[in-house]
């Protein structure tokens, strides 16, 4: 989706691209590599494969393509806010109204392919993002200094 009063950046949908394929080879990575060099479904806590290649390390570290999202985020909110006044609630209110109805089609996506899996506190839990309690909520987190 392209706005209307901001220039139009080539560079960085090709960065997005390549942010893309990273992810996809990641995943492709985990599920083919399983099946084809284990004879089974991946295994998170023993099946992670592991290289000296430089290029098939970028591949295989799945956090590359996210972590170079992330860069390409914070470019664009700093390129597209540089030098105009923000409304902190208004950009919030935009994020949450172009971002979660397609959340809302995704789980409901997500249920329909996997109703054994349905409990209604995980829903309720997903709808406000603390899908991942209790594991996944971190309050404090002291490696980094962050609290």
């Amino acid at each position: 989706m392209r706005s209307d009063n901001r220039p139009y950046l080539a560079p960085v949908d090709h960065l997005r691209a390549v942010a893309v394929l990273l992810v996809i080879l990641f995943h492709g990575a985990q599920v083919l590599g399983a099946h084809i060099g284990f004879g089974r479904p991946f295994n998170g806590q023993t099946d992670w494969p592991t290289s000296v290649n430089p290029l098939s390390t970028i591949i295989f570290e799945g956090h590359t393509g996210v972590s170079l999202f992330m860069v390409l985020s914070g470019f664009i909110f700093t390129v597209g806010t540089f030098g105009h006044d923000v409304s902190f609630r208004h950009f919030m209110a935009n994020r949450l109204l172009r971002i979660y109805p397609l959340f809302l089609l995704l789980v409901v996506l997500a249920i329909a392919a996997s109703p054994q899996s349905f409990t209604f506190l995980g829903f309720l839990q997903t709808l406000v993002g603390l899908g991942n309690l209790p594991g996944g909520l971190i309050l404090a987190n002291i490696s980094s200094g962050v609290l």
